[in-house]
């Protein structure tokens, strides 16, 4: 009996692995539609009660929404993103103006900081032009390597995008179906399994909903202030500040604030003045005022695993990383503070 216990597990381990083996080329895809259905579910829940239990249409009508709200515009995003950064990397657009900058900047300097520079070596405008310029091609290199990868092969990025909008309306539909077989396969006692499946779905929900909604909505905030302001490739700016919007030590501020300095110190103080009010009074406050509501205290996770989660997943697992790394540190959380009280409990 023990033997066949064994096989078993084998078998289904062995089947599992394969199932991930099988569906890893489309891995993107997934993710992203997990993403879309944690966003997304609460408009899909409210559409069912108002069409009268209609799962089929209240699903369509979410992914018409999630494909209005979200894909649209970030397939017109990336694209000028991908434009805008091609522009920038051939010395064209905004990098056309950095000589004229720098030879502002450094005229306007203070002496003590120009001997600073000469004792330092490095007082010399064309040397730190070539820094700067290689600094912003390897940092877009990096950060756009999946946007380029989209330029170059639109056909597979085609394929995943549909396969992403695809998933998502059986998962908006058969989420909390799918999800109760999964808890209900696990080997674990009926008690934990439902209350693992309760944290993990708060923690999961407040998390993603917090990090992805926020870094959206201060992204495109101060992409549109940037384009306002007449700041060269405002969809570029728009992208570092939704991405550092996902780091909590750093957030949209380690943009918009350098080159606001920047605007300062080349003579642009009405911009320069302007991105700072902008920055403080809207930008800011989009954190303030929405991370609270759309996490709430309880199930927020601990800002530096956060970091520390985002990061990993981005070097491990690219763009995925920035939900796969959360969920699995929400996992990790929840799993073991159970098994605490668990241990506790039966002491």
């Amino acid at each position: 009996m023990r033997t066949d216990r064994v096989m078993v597990f084998v078998l289904a381990g062995a089947a599992t692995l394969g199932l991930f083996w099988i569906l890893a080329p489309f891995r993107s895809a997934i993710v992203w539609a997990i993403a879309a259905t944690i966003l997304f579910s609460p408009l899909f829940r409210w559409l069912e009660r108002r069409l009268q239990g209609r799962r089929n249409l209240a699903a369509m009508l979410s992914v018409l929404a999630m494909i209005v709200a979200l894909v649209g515009p970030a397939v017109a995003a990336g694209a000028a993103f991908v434009r805008q950064a091609a522009l920038l990397m051939a010395g064209k657009g905004g990098a056309a103006h950095l000589p004229a900058s720098f030879d502002q900047l450094h005229a306007r300097l203070p002496q003590w900081l120009h001997q600073a520079l000469r004792l330092s070596g490095s007082d010399d405008v064309a040397s730190v032009q070539r820094y700067v310029t290689r600094l912003l091609e390897g940092g877009l290199t990096s950060l756009l390597g999946g946007a380029i990868g989209i330029g170059q092969s639109a056909f597979a990025f085609a394929v995943t995008l549909g396969v992403m909008i695809y998933v998502s309306f059986f998962f908006i539909r058969d989420g909390r179906t799918i999800i109760a077989q999964i808890i209900e396969y696990l080997p674990l006692p009926e008690a934990i399994k439902l209350r693992f499946a309760a944290e993990l779905g708060e923690v999961l929900r407040a998390t993603l909903r917090g990090t992805l909604i926020v870094a959206l909505v201060q992204g495109s905030v101060g992409g549109f202030i940037f384009w306002l302001l007449g700041i060269e490739a405002p969809a570029v700016w728009a992208f570092a500040m939704g991405f550092m919007a996902l780091l909590p030590p750093f957030g949209a501020g380690a943009v918009w604030l350098p080159v606001a300095i920047f605007l300062l110190l080349t003579g642009s103080v009405w911009q320069g003045v302007t991105l700072i009010l902008c920055g403080l009074l809207v930008i800011g406050l989009v954190d303030n005022l929405l991370r609270p509501f759309l996490v709430g205290r309880a199930a927020r996770l601990p800002e530096y695993l956060v970091l520390l989660s985002t990061l990993g997943g981005l070097a491990l697992l690219g763009f995925d990383g920035i939900v796969i790394g959360p969920v699995l540190v929400g996992m990790f959380l929840v799993a073991w503070r159970i098994l605490h009280e668990t241990v506790t409990e039966g002491r």
